[in-house]
């Protein structure tokens, strides 16, 4: 995977991870994301955290959720309940 971040996408890997707080996060997004999203940044930060919790075993999760800062705890799903909802 480094060979390939480096030499098909010019990834330095001394420039990851990128830390930042919630507002910078979603800012960043809004700024990324050529789409318009109903609902805005954080209902699509939301919805993209959902479907990863569904396509992730238990233990990926709870490495993902640890490694994320605490500001982001609103937007994470908690339970089993909370990911299997659909998204209007």
């Amino acid at each position: 995977m480094l060979v390939r971040g480096v030499y098909f996408h010019s990834w330095d890997p001394s420039k990851v991870p990128v830390k930042m707080h919630r507002e910078e996060f979603l800012q960043r997004i809004a700024l990324e994301f050529p789409f318009d999203a109903p609902g805005g940044m954080e209902r699509l930060v939301e919805t993209v955290v959902q479907a990863l919790k569904l396509y992730s075993t238990e233990g990926e999760w709870e490495i993902i959720k640890a490694n994320l800062p605490k500001d982001l705890a609103p937007l994470i799903p908690t339970g089993p309940e909370q990911a299997s909802q659909p998204v209007p």
